[in-house]
């Protein structure tokens, strides 16, 4: 899920941002964003790396996908 642009996300405790998932109102998985590599940011500097080794550039405005904060559901 993608969510709205936010201007003041310095000012977010990344780490600390939870994440649920419900189906037809229950709840099914939840996580935090220290669950990506223990900091969003810091997943995202080892994608820019690994993409940078192969020759990649990030660039501005793009988006990426750093992974999901709970598990696979299976429907």
């Amino acid at each position: 899920m993608l969510g709205e642009r936010r201007a003041d996300w310095r000012a977010l405790d990344l780490r600390a941002l939870r994440g649920v998932a419900s189906v037809d109102g229950v709840q099914v998985g939840e996580g935090y964003g220290r669950d990506l590599m223990g900091d969003p940011l810091d997943a995202l500097a080892w994608l820019a790396d690994c993409l940078s080794r192969r020759g990649i550039a990030m660039r501005a405005g793009q988006r990426a996908i750093l992974g999901s904060l709970i598990t696979s559901k299976f429907p």
